[in-house]
């Protein structure tokens, strides 16, 4: 029986610090553990976080020969689970253009389900868990991702009435519960994981099936990517609402971005 865990989001969830632990112990965990981040699925996550979106059979083709290269590299008869994590796999991120919400999870899920069950047939056991946050808590966070990011123009009251149904992430898991079946989906709140030891990190190995005594032994990292609060929002909406080309766009938001940086750390 192989069993493969798939982190595939949510964007702004905490993923960023759940893959600067598993890369700060990779050594340590490759005792009971196979894990891919990012770099390792490189090929495959450039096409599922890819935007414009293009969900169409091409696509979709493309996803599973890419996935399937993955898993070919798997051993079946290697005893260790198989953990993925890479938020791109549940697609472009909400908030980027004209993206709304999580409308192409589903078809990206299950080809690489399709890919999955390809390479291990009967004797897989295949659970994709997402990390979840309060709706007004992950509607800020994309809000300020985005307008840091791209040239996103809306303001943060227009752009949450556009996101409301992508942050009911519960109900976005019930869909995806359903279609990917008989796949296992499972889920727990970034708010549910600040007494954990290991923090966001703690339930993905849990399901994994590390033991208590590697978990134990793993170095801690310091959150990484959290959305401080440098007071650049307004600053930035109005910059990406100016006619700066998009070359200068960026340097003026490396600017301020630098600037806020340095006041704050004082």
């Amino acid at each position: 029986m192989t069993r493969i865990v798939i982190h595939a989001g949510f964007h702004k969830t905490g993923t960023t610090s759940v893959q600067a632990m598993l890369r700060a112990n990779a050594q340590a965990l490759s005792a009971e553990l196979r894990v891919f981040l990012r770099e390792d699925i490189e090929p495959l996550a450039a096409i599922t976080g890819a935007y414009p979106l293009k969900d169409g059979a091409e696509r979709l083709r493309k996803i599973s020969r890419r996935s399937f290269g993955v898993f070919k590299t798997c051993d079946p008869d290697d005893p260790r689970p198989i953990l993925i994590s890479c938020e791109d796999l549940a697609g472009t991120i909400p908030g980027r253009l004209d993206v709304s919400g999580y409308t192409g999870t589903a078809e990206i899920l299950s080809a690489i389900t399709r890919s999955a069950r390809s390479r291990f047939g009967k004797a897989l056991e295949l659970v994709f868990f997402f990390s979840t946050r309060a709706p007004d808590d992950w509607l800020h966070s994309t809000w300020w991702q985005n307008l840091r990011s791209s040239r996103l123009t809306e303001d943060f009251e227009t752009y949450s009435a556009r996101l409301r149904d992508a942050a009911d992430h519960e109900a976005v898991l019930t869909d995806l519960a359903e279609r990917l079946r008989p796949a296992r989906v499972t889920s727990l709140g970034l708010e549910d994981c600040v007494d954990f030891a290991l923090g966001p990190l703690e339930p993905l190995l849990e399901i994994a099936g590390v033991s208590a005594e590697l978990r134990e032994a793993l170095t801690l990292q310091s959150p990484a990517n959290v959305s401080a609060d440098l007071g650049l929002h307004d600053a930035f909406l109005a910059l990406n609402r100016s006619d700066l080309t998009d070359k200068n766009l960026g340097i003026e938001k490396r600017r301020l971005l630098r600037i806020a940086t340095k006041v704050k750390s004082k």
